[in-house]
């Protein structure tokens, strides 16, 4: 019996090292890595959701199983890919409601939504969304760095509205002054609304509100602006083309870089916390032609976004 029992116990210690070397191996690899299936839901065959997704694959190369990109017309083709994997993302309002109106009880990771999408509009179901506006202070200190303003105008609407407390500590932490002007969207004129703030402010920082800018107003607002040799302070290159002195925004490649590393943090057991969070990369542009009409000299474009950078808050 004794002869027995030993052998026993050489088999019981064998069984708890293979299974203690087996868990081991498990943890390292949630380390480095994330097991699933990826679905990513894009709104359309958009070239700028094309450009995310090409930049979420080769960030997740190698760090998940697979990754499915499927357009938002092919999800009753795919209901049976929908229900099993790991983490479903989708890219545009389209493409959330849709998905959000499957009540799938899969983790849900929404992008390429605004502050303003996102407080009209919100997700069905339970779920994390990246937005596209970037953190007001980003935007306050590009418009200093930039202009050397100030006193700064924001129109807004009444949804996604700044309370005067954060405008205050933010205002002051930049070392400015800013004029926030609520307008009701079915009665405002955003134009005559620019010509009225800039009478105070030394220029207008654009945010995401589509009731405010739009294809119908973007010109008239442009137009007032200069006229008054105020510059346009933008959230959108296309705006700079247009005729606003500069812009911030997240490049398609870096709001891929974003989607990727929120998704592998979830599928490695750290959901991120709140509803959503705010853009955490940035890029760029000047209208140089713009700022020569307005007897301005902007910083070097490389000098500006170090010392953007070199002052955002953890």
């Amino acid at each position: 019996m004794k002869y027995r029992w030993k052998h026993c116990r050489v088999h019981l210690l064998l069984i708890v090292l293979i299974w203690l070397t087996g868990t081991a191996g498990a943890s390292l690899a949630g380390q480095d890595g994330a097991s699933g299936e990826l679905l990513v839901v894009s709104s359309s065959d958009s070239p700028f959701f094309r450009r995310s997704i090409r930049q979420l694959e080769q960030r997740l190369d190698g760090k998940v199983d697979t990754v499915i990109s499927l357009l938002v017309e092919d999800l009753d083709q795919h209901r049976e890919q929908l229900s099993r994997a790991a983490l479903i993302i989708t890219l545009g309002a389209r493409a959330m409601r849709q998905v959000s109106a499957l009540n799938l009880k899969r983790p849900l990771l929404h992008s390429y939504l605004t502050r303003y999408q996102f407080a009209s509009d919100p997700p069905l179901t339970e779920s994390h969304s990246l937005l596209l506006d970037q953190p007001l202070q980003r935007y306050l200190r590009f418009n200093r760095l930039l202009t050397g303003a100030r006193r700064i105008g924001i129109l807004n609407l009444p949804m996604t509205a700044f309370d005067d407390e954060t405008l205050l500590q933010l205002g002051q932490r930049e070392q400015l002054e800013v004029i926030q002007r609520i307008l009701e969207p079915e009665h405002a004129n955003p134009v005559a609304a620019v010509r009225q703030i800039l009478q105070k402010a030394d220029n207008l920082l654009a945010i995401p509100a589509p009731d405010i800018y739009n294809r119908k107003t973007l010109k008239g607002i442009l137009l007032a602006a200069y006229r008054l040799r105020k510059p346009v302070i933008s959230y959108s290159p296309a705006h700079v083309r247009a005729g606003a002195l500069g812009a911030l925004y997240a490049t398609p490649e870096q709001i891929g870089d974003q989607i990727a590393e929120t998704a592998l943090s979830w599928l490695q057991g750290q959901p991120p916390a709140g509803a959503f969070s705010l853009a955490r990369y940035f890029a760029i542009d000047i209208n140089r032609q713009v700022a020569e009409a307005l007897g301005m000299e902007p910083p070097d474009k490389q000098v500006l976004l170090q010392a953007i950078a070199s002052g955002d808050q953890p």
